[in-house]
């Protein structure tokens, strides 16, 4: 089953959806955080064309029984502070 919730302030660009998607698609399939592969992609360029989504900061893995049951991805302000924001849902997750 795939499902996704969409959140944007109309502030943020409507690109950001994308991208927070795109992150969250990264994580979720590598059970990583995107920063893993944002800090990668500077050692290894080669990274770039790694095809599991967006390679920036901003996604964490929702971890359950030790099985990765999907992620959060936020995109809109600085890529540390929607890694932030992404910590503080999964914390309310509990």
């Amino acid at each position: 089953m795939r499902s996704s919730f969409q959140l944007r302030f109309t502030s943020t660009s409507t690109m950001s959806i994308r991208v927070a998607i795109g992150k969250a698609r990264t994580s979720a399939l590598t059970k990583r955080p995107s920063k893993f592969f944002e800090d990668r992609v500077k050692d290894r360029p080669a990274f770039t064309t790694f095809p599991a989504g967006v390679l920036i900061q901003g996604a964490l893995p929702i971890m359950h029984q030790n099985e990765c049951v999907g992620a959060i991805g936020v995109s809109g302000v600085q890529s540390h502070e929607d890694e932030q924001i992404v910590q503080a849902g999964l914390n309310a997750l509990g």
